[in-house]
């Protein structure tokens, strides 16, 4: 009897420390939910051209695939899909530094070649060996008009028509991300030009190889079938998610799936309205200034220096919605002085679908080849009547142009096939400046904007 009494009284004491121990873990799990979802939730955007859909295996709390938006300085949106090795905690891991430099870099202007050749920097150098992360990248550029899609390891990216065809599968075209410390394969991004029917959706593999109670999988026909068969374009994602789920059945979920559908021509015309960020009086420092950047062609191939700039302007305390419109001019006038002047790129190979991606496939191969060559940033802030300006000045080593003749081509509405700056970009710039010259044989652009009266 008292060995009864002895080993009913060791069961209840295990019990006890069972429970306690189950108790300590579910906190800690929670508290780790916790900074997930707020470390993650700086990525999420309430956009209504966007729609995500995700689905967890039931087992866990935690999810393995990640969704992330942010913001571009100038207009436009990044848009990140990854899917990390594993499931529940281990995976959801990775996604607190890939969150963190994604949304980080974007705000300060970053290009998606820097941005993902970060991440996987950085998950290379802090993560075990054998962690990964599947990811595509999408960035929207509402000046040139444009989406460039990046894949590394995830199912084909769909971009359909209006009739809801495919047109175009980016396939991937590069390793996944912390396998290696290496920058990104620039030739496995594509662009393409956004026209008013274009839609993007990109989506995990645990979509396609949802099984059924038969042990079949979805596939990639199925998913196709489901693009033509939804009612309409804005409920594709409802009608996957519904066939998906009634395609599984009573069979349990074996990984997490992600699916996200981009209505792009809406993407591109979302440029927010700076005038609502303003909060409060937003004052100039007063005091007149002046800094130069000489880059010669080898930073020129490695650093892209306005990120840099536009962190200057926030130290020299230039309210928000001015340091964004100075983003927007000086990646204006950056990109065509690099481009136009350096690499001796024509505007006029963008005038089709397909010259998109020939251009920037040629401007990655010449980028490649500079050796000579030059540019200088001028940025000066001085007095201008009663306010302050800031005069943005641009100079490359290129061969220039007659600005004169192309004006008055341009007037006379007749093509001009040269290597000059054109297109929405330096019209964008027009519309933001109260000036934009040319100067030095074409060689030199300058712009003017207007910061203000200076007694307010």
């Amino acid at each position: 009897m008292e060995r009864i009494r002895s080993l009913y009284t060791t069961l209840n004491r295990q019990k006890h420390e069972l429970e306690i121990y189950r108790a300590n873990i579910q906190h800690e799990l929670e508290f780790a939910e916790h900074i997930f979802q707020n470390i993650t939730t700086k990525g999420a955007l309430d956009l209504q051209y966007l729609r995500f859909w995700t689905s967890s295996m039931s087992m866990s709390m935690f999810n393995g695939d990640l969704m992330l938006t942010a913001r571009k300085p100038a207009g436009g949106i990044h848009l990140l899909l990854c899917d990390f090795t594993g499931h529940g905690l281990p995976a959801a891991v990775g996604a607190l530094p890939v969150s963190d430099v994604f949304v980080a870099m974007t705000e300060r202007g970053f290009s998606m070649p820097d941005i993902i050749t970060e991440m996987n920097r950085k998950l290379k150098r802090e993560l075990p060996t054998g962690f990964f992360c599947a990811a595509a990248f999408v960035d929207v550029d509402v000046t040139q008009g444009t989406i460039a899609v990046w894949n590394a390891g995830l199912p084909p990216i769909v971009l359909l028509d209006r009739k809801r065809n495919i047109f175009r599968s980016v396939k991937s075209g590069d390793l996944p991300l912390g396998i290696i410390d290496k920058p990104v394969n620039r030739e496995a991004i594509q662009v393409v030009e956004i026209t008013s029917e274009l839609r993007l959706f990109m989506y995990t593999d645990g979509l396609i190889e949802t099984a059924n109670e038969s042990g079949e999988l979805f596939g990639q026909e199925r998913l196709n079938d489901c693009f033509r068969s939804a009612p309409n374009e804005s409920t594709i994602l409802d009608y996957i998610q519904q066939t998906v789920e009634g395609f599984r059945g009573q069979s349990q979920q074996a990984d997490d799936i992600s699916a996200v559908q981009l209505n792009c021509f809406e993407a591109q015309r979302d440029v927010p309205d700076e005038a609502k960020s303003l909060v409060g009086p937003q004052k100039v420092i007063a005091a007149e200034w002046s800094v130069r950047f000489d880059l010669t062609a080898q930073v020129l191939k490695d650093i892209n220096p306005v990120p840099m700039i536009l962190n200057l302007m926030r130290h020299l305390r230039l309210p928000d919605d001015h340091r964004k419109r100075i983003f927007t001019v000086l990646t204006e006038l950056y990109t065509n002085a690099l481009d136009h002047g350096l690499l001796g790129l024509s505007s006029t190979l963008k005038s089709t679908p397909e010259g998109f991606a020939m251009y920037y496939r040629e401007r990655e191969r010449r980028m490649a080849q500079l050796r000579d060559g030059h540019a200088t940033i001028r940025i000066q802030q001085t007095v201008e009547g009663a306010g302050y300006a800031l005069r943005v000045s641009l100079t490359d080593s290129g061969p220039g142009f007659d600005v004169e003749h192309v004006l008055q081509k341009k007037k006379n509405v007749e093509p001009v096939e040269t290597t000059v700056p054109s297109g929405r970009g330096i019209t964008l710039v027009k519309s933001l400046c109260q000036g934009l010259i040319y100067r030095d044989g074409g060689r030199t652009a300058e712009a003017v904007y207007y910061l203000g009266d200076r007694t307010k």
